[in-house]
């Protein structure tokens, strides 16, 4: 064989490759859940309080956290320890010389948070682009779907940092408020 048809054959090797390699990293943006195949994050977090304290905070921190609380909560249940409700995320896209444009897209999701005493879990699932109908995010973790595009990593970056950054304010407004005694 010649130089040129064993060039071609290596960087075409490379770029599948490569192409092989971004699909999989692609892939572990976003936890997926083992048992239902879809994107979701959860935990169980130990926190001092009694659930009924739990659920007062959950409440002031979703007041704090949400634009407009009262649309984004669905479900607020005291007695059975569950506040849940569905909010949408602003995509932006990233043009090729880095800028930073709106796209026109949303992602909705679903959050549950649930209380008892001495600790609390929360669950965010759900993910979908709100489009002509609603599609799962899913989709777009698979780089030969049709709606595969450039930007489709840079969506999943976003709704995995808007999510985890909720997921730390919601740990920060659930922890108990230190009370400072004034003994003068």
């Amino acid at each position: 064989m010649n130089k040129t048809i064993l060039k071609s054959i290596l960087i075409i090797t490379c770029v599948v490759l490569s192409i092989n390699v971004k699909s999989q990293d692609t892939l572990k943006i976003l936890p997926i859940n083992k048992s239902t195949n879809k994107v979701e994050y959860s935990e169980v977090v130990k926190v001092e309080g009694t659930a009924s304290e739990l659920y007062t905070r959950a409440l002031m921190w979703i007041n704090s956290f949400f634009k407009n609380a009262g649309d984004v909560t669905k479900v607020r249940d005291e007695s059975n320890g569950i506040i849940s409700g569905t909010h949408r995320i602003q995509l932006m896209n990233k043009l090729a010389d880095t800028t930073k444009t709106i796209a026109g897209g949303l992602v909705q999701y679903d959050f549950k948070l649930e209380f008892k005493d001495g600790r609390y879990k929360y669950t965010i699932n759900d993910f979908a682009s709100k489009e002509m109908s609603k599609q799962p995010i899913e989709k777009w973790l698979n780089p030969k779907d049709p709606s595969f595009t450039s930007n489709t990593r840079f969506h999943l970056e976003q709704v995995d940092k808007f999510t985890k950054d909720l997921i730390a304010s919601l740990k920060k407004g659930m922890q108990p408020k230190v009370i400072v005694k004034d003994d003068w």
